[in-house]
């Protein structure tokens, strides 16, 4: 019989490892992350990724929110110019600037039976419920019972 929410905890942090111990590190490391063929491809899906938002108002709107919430305009006006700029060099920058060695925020999301059945696990594992005493962002709106 399968048994999907065996061990959760544990595959949570294994993947957690795998990812930041080990596959960034190693990326940020490499001389070809994802290579000029690939770079130019990654243009084009952006520009084309912008006109389609652009037939759409509530798209538009959208991203008009986000960008106004998370930088100021001289980097919405410049960000695909830069884009357009980067590469692989730059990516390994990033990485090991932003990234590696950072500390990683991972989410487990599970129905509350299923969490509540695992609790120790979790907790024997280090993994915090997200609540408002320990998540400035929550919006403190109703919990799940």
């Amino acid at each position: 019989m399968l048994e999907p929410e065996r061990s959760i905890p544990t595959r949570a942090k294994n993947f957690y490892s795998l990812v930041a111990e080990k596959m960034i590190p190693n990326y940020a490391e490499t001389k070809k992350i994802v290579g000029a063929k690939k770079i130019k491809e990654l243009k084009k899906i952006r520009r084309d990724d912008e006109l389609i938002k652009s037939e759409l108002f509530a798209s538009m709107l959208g991203d008009a929110r986000y960008w106004w919430t998370v930088c100021d305009k001289d980097y919405y006006y410049d960000y695909a110019k830069n884009m357009d700029k980067a590469n692989d060099a730059q990516i390994a920058g990033a990485l090991k600037k932003y990234i590696v060695g950072k500390n990683a925020f991972v989410v487990v999301v599970v129905n509350p039976s299923v969490y509540k059945s695992l609790k120790a696990e979790f907790d024997a594992q280090g993994f915090e419920k997200i609540k408002k005493e320990n998540a400035f962002w929550f919006d403190g709106g109703e919990e799940q019972k």
